[in-house]
């Protein structure tokens, strides 16, 4: 079901799914473009951020199969940076613990995999 907003005078916002067009008054449909496409082929800081959030999820996507068997599942994000600095969400505060304690098992399973990290940082972001 869409959900409608308005924006300024007369424009509305349509949402639908993860598709949300900006209806104004006197355009014609082949005239609005959704906003998902304007953020993937844009350009500005938004598309930028867009791209990046992009990258970091395939990094993760990449990186997780490398680390310990009991670990891959309450990963949420992985990120290294160019700096040499691998950052680990995971979805629990005790997963995060057992990590801090032990940052060695992702340094090594990573350096296995190619990647220079040389220092480990973990955050928990718990939740579905």
């Amino acid at each position: 079901m869409p959900k409608n907003g308005r924006l300024g005078r007369d424009a509305v916002l349509v949402c639908s799914g993860s598709v949300m067009v900006c209806e104004i008054p006197g355009m014609r449909r082949k005239q609005l473009s959704s906003l998902n496409r304007l953020i993937r082929d844009g350009e500005g800081r938004l598309a930028d951020l867009a791209r990046e959030a992009a990258r970091r999820s395939a990094q993760t996507h990449g990186l997780v199969p490398v680390l310990p068997a009991e670990l891959r599942e309450h990963v949420r994000h992985l990120h290294v940076s160019a700096e040499g600095t691998a950052t680990v969400t995971l979805d629990s505060p005790a997963w995060a613990s057992r990590l801090r304690y032990d940052p060695e098992r992702v340094l090594d399973a990573l350096a296995e995999a190619g990647v220079a990290a040389h220092t480990l940082r973990v955050k928990v972001r718990p939740g579905p």
